[in-house]
């Protein structure tokens, strides 16, 4: 049960062969159920025991999850009471998802999958959108009859204990695009160091194919170039690559508000960025504010030479603290959501990078980074596993991580990222909503 992270969930369906025995199943992770055909299920968790009976094995229901990772196994009684493992067939039929899903969904013909079986013994599913999915049990032996189970994934309660605010942001799109709820929670844990803040903002003057010198005020000079960034620019000096370019015309103050957390120096004197500071270059702004760790940044040294030297081509230029940024709790970048996301902006067509921002108002408009950071993750999913997002062929759990931990590293390739959004998606395990179990009877 250990490999589950405490997520772990078994199902025990108990076949009575001569009287009810002592059921004495012990102290587990979650919860176990024992319901058996004809006779009695039983549901325990670590402060409550439940029991209801039944006089019709058929149709049973079962609800999980979404996220939740279980394990089902048939069972029979011995006539000293105490109960075996009965070799079986575990077989999934068909499945109804409750969501609409995403073009990019992964697994979308699966309301769960089975990562295998255990010697013919049990079988251990996958919970990954919401609806229905039919399970049949089919006893090895030939003599017990067959067991057939609907399986319901539903809304997890929560996601772990804590930042329960973004929980009802995190579950729907989790649902719709097949990403596991967990691992979007951790990958905002990881890209909010833990502090999961909504507005949070990082301009990128150096950064390779992103950054402000490599593409959007030099190399590929979207800022003058290239639509969108043409409309949401700041305006700018004159200097070696464009002549002095005017505001773009959808620029907003919320897009400028945002680079108030830097520092520039004039004269000796040093201030927040203010609105009314105008034709702002990068260089005050990189050389002002020494702990954000730019200098680590493999572009530094060029630039930092170009300023010692003034060749002022390779240093001087205005920044454009909107365009080259990362936004919100997943911190997507700006050029990621114009391409290769194609972001179609907010709900009047908009795509003032502020919008990506996960405040309320912008959420509210279908803006804010989590859509766009979970379909940047399952599309890189996708590409690297396009056949076991289609017909899932994990055979444990570690198989599912190994194949998202490929998507992370495409998300950010920094040395050890998957890995860590990994452990930290351990913290924000789904929780039960609905009682687990409700239909043999009673309850």
């Amino acid at each position: 049960m250990a490999q589950y992270k405490n997520q772990h969930v078994q199902f025990i369906f108990l076949v009575q062969q001569d009287g009810y025995g002592d059921q004495s199943q012990g102290t587990f992770d979650n919860f176990y159920i024992t319901p058996a055909p004809q006779l009695t299920a039983t549901m325990m968790t670590s402060d409550d025991h439940q029991s209801v009976s039944t006089d019709d094995p058929a149709a049973q229901n079962a609800y999980f999850p979404l996220g939740s990772t279980f394990e089902i196994v048939l069972q029979k009684f011995n006539n000293d009471g105490t109960t075996a493992d009965v070799p079986a067939t575990y077989t999934l039929d068909s499945s109804s998802v409750a969501a609409s899903l995403d073009s990019n969904a992964l697994f979308p013909n699966n309301v769960v999958f089975m990562y295998g079986s255990k010697d013919g013994e049990a079988a251990v599913l996958q919970a990954v959108h919401t609806g229905t999915h039919h399970l049949t049990i089919t006893p090895s032996d030939g003599t017990t009859n067959p067991v057939s189970l609907t399986i319901n994934v539903t809304p997890p309660g929560n996601l772990g204990g804590a930042h329960l605010e973004v929980d009802s942001l995190v579950i729907p799109v989790a649902d719709r695009k097949g990403v596991l709820p967990q691992y979007i929670k951790g990958q905002i844990e990881q890209e909010s160091s833990g502090q999961f803040l909504p507005l949070s903002y990082r301009y990128e003057p150096l950064s390779g194919d992103v950054g402000d010198f490599a593409v959007i005020s030099r190399g590929k000079d979207y800022r003058s170039t290239t639509q969108p960034y043409t409309s949401y620019r700041f305006a700018t000096f004159s200097d070696c690559e464009d002549a002095a370019l005017s505001a773009g015309v959808g620029l907003i103050d919320s897009d400028v508000s945002p680079r108030s957390i830097y520092k520039i120096c004039t004269q000796g004197s040093c201030h927040n960025l203010s609105p009314s500071d105008n034709l702002v270059s990068a260089w005050n702004i990189i050389s002002a504010n020494t702990r954000q760790g730019w200098q680590k940044n493999a572009w530094y040294r060029k630039v930092y030479n170009a300023h010692q030297s003034g060749d002022s081509c390779n240093y001087l230029w205005t920044a454009q603290t909107s365009l080259a940024a990362s936004y919100g709790y997943m911190q997507v970048l700006y050029t990621t959501a114009i391409n290769p996301l194609h972001w179609t902006g907010v709900d009047d067509g908009s795509k003032n990078p502020s919008y990506l921002l996960d405040s309320s108002t912008n959420i509210a408009r279908h803006g804010g980074s989590v859509e766009l950071g979970t379909s940047y993750v399952a599309i890189n999913v996708q590409k690297a596993h396009p056949s076991d997002v289609a017909s899932p062929q994990c055979d444990s759990l570690s198989d599912l991580e190994g194949i998202f931990e490929e998507g992370w590293h495409a998300y950010n390739k920094g040395g050890g990222y998957p890995r860590l959004v990994l452990m930290k998606s351990y913290h924000w395990l789904p929780s039960i909503q609905k009682n687990i179990f409700d239909t043999l009877g009673g309850n």
